[in-house]
């Protein structure tokens, strides 16, 4: 095992309680606890929380979880589980009470075991079997030590040797009385039926019913000197120990050693009080903190100088040592003390003179060539030597079909170096051509490739002196890349690959242009920069943007595509400058920003394992209440609120979240999704809650996924709620509103009714009044007709009367003509007849006239006089015809009057009646 493995420290000031843990387990979701000094803390990936104190808030010392994620606790004379007591109110289940009284009086609870008999507490002053609801007590008559589960057995060390727990029943292990006087630090099982025995000060041993040997870690100083603290069986088969104040080994099941951990190279404290490796294969280490130990990466760290970050440009292997090109020069270890040495990070040193900056290694004609910031240098017998100084140096190459020569890239451009006789000797500057030349490839007709990342690729042609560049062609977005900056040259299967900033490419020489490489471009991408490219057997390697990967061909001539696995990386490359370096068993070395990290290909990581996002929380700020609290539903017996019911009122809610995967913590992110309000899922984001506000009524579900650092999303976490609608929204109101409806409408009805009948009854009067209206129109249309014919009857009346009288006054006249010249009888006759003719002149039959007069208008004569009772009967008659409009002449005709009578007495009425004089006597009349 190469380097050190990547470790998190999580340290008792970022946690925030007792440096001391004590245990530590895992539950079923993924979820890690520890058995701290302050109570029992968890860890979901987000937060570190006290959830729980023992009854008697004594130090926790032990923890355990069952299939069903009970979790058990073992404190200072207290054990018990978690459960709940009302809730949301998590409390810790002693099970004191059920312990006979006499024993209840004891220490420390050290281990705390699951097993098929029961669940095993173990105290140093005895041993108790928890299994249906009762306690047996195991009652040592000697003082007891450590317990130890192998195999679903417990273990127990007395002064006097080993015991075994069976059935309830303590039995000594005849075969282990050689650990009767040793203090056993640890009991492991060693392939099928063997025992890996640790104890404080003897060392390590392989136990079974026939011997009970040495067990020796190979290249370390005896074990005996390392006080053995704790062990562990790895899934692998391989063990790690705990010491006292040496740190951690790494060893397999033959005594190799593969890693050595310690305070000096990643741990926070020699001494580990615990360790437990999770479902994932990783470790967590109890010490001053908690560190997780990434046992599971195929990726290490090999630190150059613990004291110092070393950006690192180039590695290789040369004369079995490991060589490292970094800004502050070129450091080496030798192989075997690397692979076998303690201490990963202090077996380099300095290669002596060089300067500061070292750019790139190569191995050319079995010679390690380093190119640095004045030039290039060989090693030779382990010294350097300058063997050509330039403005700055690059790289190294072959010359095609030129024997000797050896192309160099330099900051300002070409230089042609050659080689007589393992001697390095300049050749030339290669003029017309002064751009920095980093990137280099030559192609099959003797073409140079160069790619500047700010400026564009060029094709350089050397003339036939070797002393110039004949010709250059450009090649930038003219023609055929996307962009002009960030191209790049690789040979990759003797194939020139250019890259760009948004993908791969190859040149078309028919064309004279760039076109997308039809292959990379399909299995990586076309969107992203494309950093580097590194061909390593049957692998390309490749950093397209911030995804590093391979494309590995197979026998068949399939293909396949590996990336996500090396997501970590991203983040420690230098930008620019990224660089791998491959061993014969194709594990790697890649340069970073501080030290190097080392691949071992070896290790098959399961990078599509599932993991959980956790739903931790629910809670509503307005009450600061708690809606949900998954602790509740997985520590405890009993599922509780399900589908909770929340007042309209409290219709803020907090989701509060986390997902169980420990690797590369901060790169996990969320999206999450309120079926009900929301319209689709989030964005991906590092958030670990979300609040929404003003939830209208109506059942919500939240859905809930995380993503790690491999791109692997969870499984799908589901909570489902729902906000009550509003009391005037409640189902009882809108029974109420319905009615409330009803009798609204009911009146309506009732309203609308007693209207209609209004209705009908005033209808019924107009029709009456209509019909009254139309009887009375009747009426006075048949008054009017018949004052209309009353009225042709008084004029034809009074007509008559004139034409009579007219005639009359005719004859008249012509009588007194003859009355004086007739004899005296005659005369006698003829006044006689004149006296009648005058008393018919005056006798018009007024009673008739008027009594038809009054009728056709309105008893008018009657009214009249009424009004006005000083009027003569003349007075009235003369009214009377004014009334039917007649003309003077008419009048006077009627009356037998002058004119000027009939003026006089319209004169005499109008003083009567006190007429103004501006009045028409003839208007006043009419309108009476």
């Amino acid at each position: 095992m190469f380097g050190i493995p990547f470790i998190t420290n999580y340290t008792k000031n970022e946690i925030g309680i007792s440096s001391q843990n004590h245990s530590i387990v895992q539950d079923s979701r993924g979820i890690i606890y520890l058995a701290n000094d302050y109570g029992i803390l968890e860890f979901d990936g987000s937060n570190w929380t006290i959830i729980q104190n023992a009854t008697n808030g004594s130090n926790v010392k032990s923890l355990a979880i069952d299939n069903n994620d009970r979790l058990y606790a073992g404190a200072q004379g207290d054990f018990g589980y978690l459960d709940y007591h009302d809730e949301y109110k998590l409390i810790f289940k002693s099970l004191i009470d059920k312990i006979p009284e006499k024993y209840r009086n004891f220490g420390d609870v050290w281990q705390t075991h699951v097993t098929s008999q029961g669940i095993v507490f173990h105290s140093w002053d005895a041993t108790y079997i928890y299994s249906n609801d009762t306690i047996q007590v195991i009652d040592f008559k000697e003082l007891s030590k450590e317990s130890f589960l192998v195999r679903d057995t417990v273990y127990i060390q007395a002064h006097n040797g080993l015991y075994k727990l069976d059935d309830g029943n303590l039995s000594k292990v005849p075969f282990l009385d050689y650990f009767s006087d040793k203090e056993v630090s640890f009991m492991l099982p060693h392939g099928n039926s063997d025992f890996l025995i640790g104890t404080k000060f003897n060392g390590l041993f392989i136990a079974n019913k026939f011997s009970i040997n040495p067990f020796s870690i190979k290249g370390i100083i005896p074990l005996k000197n390392f006080q053995l603290n704790k062990g562990l069986l790895l899934k692998n088969g391989n063990f790690i120990l705990t010491t006292i104040q040496n740190g951690i080994l790494f060893i397999d099941s033959n005594g190799k050693l593969l890693n050595f951990l310690h305070k000096y190279n990643g741990l926070q404290s020699n001494a580990a009080s615990s360790l437990f490796s999770d479902k994932s294969g990783n470790l967590w280490l109890g010490s001053n903190g908690v560190d997780f130990i990434e046992t599971s990466s195929p990726f290490s760290v090999i630190h150059i100088n613990k004291d110092e970050e070393h950006a690192t440009y180039a590695s290789l292997r040369f004369n079995n040592k490991l060589y490292v090109a970094t800004h502050h020069g070129l450091y080496y270890s030798e192989w075997s003390e690397l692979t076998k040495s303690l201490d990963k990070s202090a077996t380099f040193k300095r290669q002596e003179g060089l300067p500061d900056i070292i750019w790139n290694l190569q191995i050319i004609d079995d010679e390690l060539i380093i190119s640095t910031e004045i030039g290039f240098y060989q090693l030779l017998n382990n010294k350097t030597k300058l063997i050509a100084k330039t403005e700055g140096a690059w790289l190294l190459q072959k010359f095609s079909n030129h024997k000797n020569l050896y192309l160099g890239g330099t900051y300002t451009g070409l230089v042609l170096l050659k080689k007589i006789n393992n001697n390095w000797f300049f050749h030339s500057n290669l003029k017309g051509f002064n751009e920095s030349t980093r990137v280099m490839e030559q192609d099959n007709l003797g073409n140079i490739w160069t790619s500047h990342g700010y400026k564009g690729t060029f094709k350089l042609k050397i003339n036939n002196k070797l002393d110039s560049i004949e010709k250059i062609s450009f090649y930038d977005i003219q023609k055929g890349f996307p962009s002009s900056i960030y191209t790049g040259v690789y040979k990759i299967n003797n194939e020139l690959v250019f890259t760009s900033q948004y993908g791969f490419y190859k040149y078309d020489d028919i064309a004279d242009s760039m076109i997308i490489h039809p292959f990379y471009g399909s299995k990586v991408g076309t969107s992203e920069h494309v950093r580097y490219l590194k061909q390593n057997k049957q692998k390309t390697w490749y950093i397209y943007g911030d995804e590093t990967g391979y494309i590995e061909k197979y026998a068949d001539g399939s293909y396949s595509v590996a990336s996500s696995h090396f997501n970590k990386l991203a983040e420690y490359y230098i930008p620019g400058f990224e660089n791998f370096w491959f061993l014969p068993n194709s594990d790697g070395i890649i340069g970073t920003k501080q030290d190097l990290i080392y691949y071992n290909a070896s290790i098959k990581n399961d990078y599509n394992k599932a993991f959980n996002s956790l739903l931790r929380r629910v809670e509503c700020p307005i009450n600061n209440s708690i809606i949900y609290d998954d602790r509740y539903e997985f520590l405890c017996d009993t599922v509780i609120n399900q589908n909770p019911k929340i007042e309209y009122i409290y219709n803020n809610i907090i989701f509060r979240f986390s997902a169980s995967f420990y690797e590369n913590i901060k790169n996990l992110t969320f999206s999450y999704y309120l079926e009900g309000f929301d319209k689709n899922w989030s964005e991906w984001g590092a958030e670990n809650h979300k609040e929404y506000t003003n939830l209208p009524e109506g059942e919500y579900t939240f859905r809930l996924k995380a993503k790690n650092i491999y791109n692997i999303e969870s499984n799908e976490t589901t909570f489902t709620l729902t906000i009550l609608p509003p009391w005037y929204r409640e189902t009882w109101a809108y029974i109420i509103y319905a009615l409330l409806f009803i009798g609204f409408i009911i009146l309506i009805f009732k309203l609308r009714g007693i209207q209609l009948q209004k209705e009908k009854t005033v209808f019924i009067e107009e029709q009456l009044k209509k019909r009254e209206l139309q009887e009375a129109k009747h009426s006075e249309e048949k008054l009017k007709n018949e004052l209309l014919t009353k009225s042709t009857e008084l004029a034809s009346l009074a007509s008559n009367v004139i034409y009579k009288n007219e005639r009359i006054s005719e004859i008249k006249q012509k009588l007194s003509e003859l009355t004086p010249i007739a004899a005296d009888k005659v005369s006698k006759k003829l006044t006689k007849v004149l006296a009648f003719i005058e008393n018919e002149l005056e006798d018009d039959n007024w009673e008739n006239f008027e009594y038809r007069f009054n009728q056709a208008h309105n008893n008018f004569i009657k009214r009249f006089k009424a009004t006005y009772p000083e009027l003569t009967p003349k007075d009235l008659k003369f009214c009377a015809y004014l009334r039917m409009n007649l003309s003077t002449k008419e009048i006077a005709q009627l009356l037998n009057m002058t004119i000027r009578g009939v003026e006089n007495a319209k004169y005499r009425i109008r003083k009567r009646v006190e007429l103004d004089s501006n009045d028409n006597l003839t208007n006043f009349v009419i309108s009476f």
